[in-house]
């Protein structure tokens, strides 16, 4: 099957391309941020166009950077991307996406369009090579996703199975940064064991109910990051989070640690309390918040 390539934007072209606005001319800051031309998608639970907010973007990249990744793979996370091309050039950044408009902003070293369910590569050898050659270039590679929540997780998790099996052929450590609601812990642990969830909380600016400032949901967004870093590596913001030294992670502020369970095991930060009727057997966890 073969897919049309599209043409190159450049300032003095107008955007008249579906899927994003029209523009005429389109600034320089247009072109390095192209996510904010995109006319999202917000309704399609398997291809929906949900952007982080910038706290979150800082977040994750400074974490990259201290954690000393040289090499980011960005599927389905064009912001990141954006961000890590404009403020840390020692970072080589690759985007893989299912938006074949992004065709129209970067060239084939810095864009793959990619479906993440099946590990399908639209443009085939062309864009492989571009993913090999981008792990092959660093010593420590991180891989950020973030698929639509309506997603199928085990396609996801093979997904990112056979990515990190390439790189290990590659020569290159590879870390899997997966955003996701945390009501999926079990299938995501299910599908990738060695992932273990950051009590961080995501946040996107066009979704509704998942934005800093949204009244939608009382305990705020519910995504999580899940990893396979260790979690005490990853400091989090100190006015929203401590640390437990017991778990030895960062949590949120009200979600206090059980000796009883040996955890701290909220899942949405608020706090909890450990009920047990005959004081040796767990019974249940009651959300006091």
């Amino acid at each position: 099957m073969q897919f049309r390539r599209s043409v190159a934007l450049s300032p003095t072209k107008s955007c008249e391309i579906t899927g994003l606005f029209k523009r005429n001319p389109l600034t320089d800051d247009e072109l390095r941020r192209p996510s904010r031309l995109l006319l999202a998608d917000v309704n399609n639970a398997t291809k929906a166009q949900f952007f982080f907010d910038d706290s979150c973007v800082s977040f994750v990249v400074d974490t990259l950077s201290r954690l000393g990744f040289d090499r980011v793979l960005c599927v389905g996370t064009p912001s990141l991307h954006e961000y890590i091309r404009e403020h840390r050039p020692s970072m080589d950044s690759l985007l893989l996406d299912i938006e074949q408009s992004y065709e129209q902003f970067y060239g084939p070293d810095e864009f793959c369009w990619f479906n993440m369910f099946n590990n399908f590569h639209f443009r085939g050898a062309e864009s492989e090579t571009a993913l090999r050659n981008s792990m092959a270039s660093g010593t420590r590679c991180a891989l950020l996703v973030d698929p639509p929540f309506g997603g199928l997780v085990d396609a996801v998790a093979r997904t990112l199975e056979r990515i990190v099996e390439e790189a290990t052929a590659q020569g290159c450590e590879l870390n899997v940064f997966w955003f996701f609601p945390y009501f999926n812990e079990k299938r995501i642990v299910a599908a990738m064991p060695r992932l273990r969830m950051l009590d961080y909380a995501v946040h996107y600016e066009n979704h509704t109910a998942f934005s800093g400032s949204s009244e939608k949901r009382a305990k705020g967004s519910p995504v999580r990051i899940f990893t396979d870093v260790p979690l005490g590596h990853i400091p989090l913001p100190e006015e929203d989070y401590a640390f437990c030294a017991q778990c030895d992670r960062w949590v949120a502020r009200h979600n206090r640690h059980c000796a009883v369970c040996n955890d701290c095991p909220s899942k949405d930060g608020g706090p909890y309390r450990h009920c047990d009727s005959n004081y040796t057997t767990v019974t249940f966890l009651v959300n006091i918040a």
